[in-house]
């Protein structure tokens, strides 16, 4: 069976130090291009959500669960109820329901 050569730490570290070396003059150049923004990107979002924002809260399972009902009994999305909610509760306090 042939003996393995023993490893030379020294020629190793000359090996990996020349390697850097290496590597360092290929490095690209740290200053990279700057990124364009283009401002004429089309929307992702459907045409009817454009200008809207979201509006959100978090509720216990039991409203959500009524909210559900709600919804298949009238024939209506969660949208529809909740944008007559927030019409009744502009109402409550005398401005316009224009949600």
């Amino acid at each position: 069976m042939a003996k393995r050569p023993k490893n030379n730490l020294t020629a190793i570290l000359q090996q990996s130090e020349g390697e850097l070396h290496a590597l360092e003059s290929t490095k690209p150049d740290p200053k990279p291009d700057p990124v364009v923004v283009s401002n004429n990107v089309e929307s992702k979002r459907p045409a009817c959500r454009e200008g809207k924002k979201v509006v959100m809260c978090h509720v216990d399972e039991d409203v959500n669960t009524l909210l559900e009902y709600l919804k298949i009994e009238r024939k209506a999305s969660k949208q529809e109820l909740l944008c007559e909610a927030i019409n009744l509760l502009l109402v409550k306090y005398d401005k316009p329901p224009i949600a």
